[in-house]
């Protein structure tokens, strides 16, 4: 690194000893060697993961020693990403930077060297800055050669840009670090949320579905027409909030194994058995439910997949309406591939890359109050995940919705005798 140093002083004139007035200028070629040189040391320098303060007075200090300057300063402001904020001068013995001088500096273009009005000699620019922080900036000072090349304003521009990229990707950790931080304890308090709510929620769900089933059994005595709709009602909004809580359930613990040890499941009998408890709803909507299907057997948690299934089946339906569901099912090489289209209300383009995300709901659904809680696709997408599938969406606003689902097949076709 010496002899790099001292071939750019040689090359740039700028070494302890004066040029000689008859020495040649050096070549344009020979500055861009010396200069890449500079670069070099400073990228070198940069990389080590040493103290980031030892680093800048490092780095400070090859610029000086190769532009054969008096003092050199280097400022980093802190961010909102958690970096420390460095400021950094060479040598230890050279003067603070004043209030103004920095304001000046700072005034400047990015990444463009210029000289400060009131500090002869003086060459600075300002270095990166975003949303999150303001620009720091590079300060070099020589008094007895205060004229600044074009040469060595281009250097320093590039040795800026090789620090600005350096501190770039620092602040990109540290804020990466920061929001993965941040994401575990929202996780944390969201894990506690649920069981909270849940806890709170079935003890006294149980005893309202309890006392409604009785009521509507007519164990309290006989209902009138008016009371018996009234605890129907009772009885269907429990239910729907009883299903929601078993959702979040399911959802809380969507990165863990699957609920029940895999057995053999063959998909043809499950797809069959949704078929005759969705088809009534369907004819009812004025929608035709079709479908063909092969017998393909997969190991699954088969009251899992069945509820992954349902939920397609029930969203296809509810969104349809006077038109068609046709689901498809059959094994391509390894893959049990089961396809659900339907001819409803599509899913604008922009919600289609939240879609699997719990609580995300269409706005045409919401525009349209269809009745959901946003739950049942993220369950889709959970519990396939769980059973080393994938799960995908193709829509079409207006048109309908297309879902797939790819699930390994079992190893052998039938369960053992």
């Amino acid at each position: 690194m010496f002899e790099m140093l001292t071939r750019l002083s040689a090359v740039l004139g700028r070494g302890p000893e004066p040029r000689a007035e008859t020495a040649p200028a050096p070549a344009a070629g020979e500055v861009r060697v010396a200069g890449a040189d500079l670069r070099q040391a400073v990228a070198a320098a940069l990389r080590d993961n040493a103290d980031p303060v030892e680093t800048a007075r490092r780095v400070a200090a090859l610029i000086g020693e190769a532009l054969g300057a008096d003092a050199v300063h280097g400022m980093v402001p802190a961010d909102s990403g958690d970096l420390d904020g460095i400021s950094v001068r060479w040598p230890a013995t050279a003067p603070s930077l004043s209030a103004r001088t920095v304001h000046d500096i700072l005034a400047g273009e990015s990444g463009t060297p210029r000289e400060v009005p009131h500090m002869r000699g003086a060459l600075a620019v300002p270095v990166g800055g975003d949303a999150g922080s303001s620009p720091g900036l590079i300060y070099v000072l020589r008094h007895d050669r205060p004229e600044w090349t074009a040469d060595e304003r281009r250097l320093l521009a590039k040795v800026a840009r090789e620090i600005d990229h350096a501190v770039g990707r620092q602040r990109l950790h540290r804020r990466q670090s920061r929001l993965i931080r941040e994401l575990r304890a929202l996780d944390e308090r969201k894990g506690a949320f649920v069981a909270t709510v849940t806890h709170e929620l079935r003890t006294p769900l149980t005893s309202i579905l309890g006392y409604a089933e009785m009521l509507a059994d007519g164990d309290a005595g006989e209902l009138s027409p008016v009371q018996r709709r009234g605890v129907g009602a009772i009885l269907r909004n429990a239910r729907r909030l009883h299903d929601t809580v078993a959702d979040l359930l399911l959802l809380d613990r969507a990165n863990g194994p699957v609920g029940a040890p895999a057995v053999r499941v063959d998909l043809y009998a499950v797809i069959a058995a949704l078929h005759a408890e969705f088809e009534p709803l369907a004819r009812g909507r004025g929608t035709a439910l079709t479908g063909e299907a092969e017998q393909v057997w997969v190991d699954a948690d088969a009251r899992q997949l069945e509820r992954a299934l349902r939920n397609l089946l029930d969203n296809a339906v509810k969104f349809t309406d006077r038109g068609e569901v046709r689901y498809r099912l059959r094994a391509e090489g390894a893959s049990a591939v089961l396809t659900v289209a339907d001819t409803g209300i599509g899913i604008p383009e922009g919600d289609l890359a939240g879609l699997f995300t719990p609580f995300h709901r269409a706005a045409n659904a919401m525009d349209q109050a269809v009745q959901g809680s946003g739950l049942g696709l993220a369950i889709v997408r959970g519990i396939v995940t769980e059973h080393g599938g994938t799960v995908t969406v193709s829509s079409r606003l207006g048109h309908g919705s297309t879902f797939t689902v790819t699930l390994p097949l079992a190893a052998t076709p039938r369960p053992a005798a």
